[in-house]
């Protein structure tokens, strides 16, 4: 069965390239968020930590937030 969740985008593994279909995410910050993911054991375990990656305001996660989950064992 198909459900909603399944179609959002885990930040735990999306490419460079889905991130970049999130809104306000260009190929910039998708990179940045990937070199995060890897500097930090290959998991976010929570929204707020997007906030320590350089250039990323903190209205975006609100903005991502529906479009997107940290499913990997984190919290959503």
């Amino acid at each position: 069965m198909f459900r909603e969740a399944d179609a959002r985008i885990d930040l735990n593994t999306a490419s460079s390239q889905q991130l970049t279909m999130l809104p306000g995410v260009g190929l910039n910050l998708a990179r940045k968020i990937i070199a995060f993911r890897d500097e930090h054991g290959g998991e976010i375990h929570q929204w707020e930590e997007l906030l320590t990656i350089s250039g990323f305001p903190a209205d975006r996660i609100e903005e991502i937030r529906e479009h997107a989950c940290l499913r990997s064992g984190s919290r959503e």
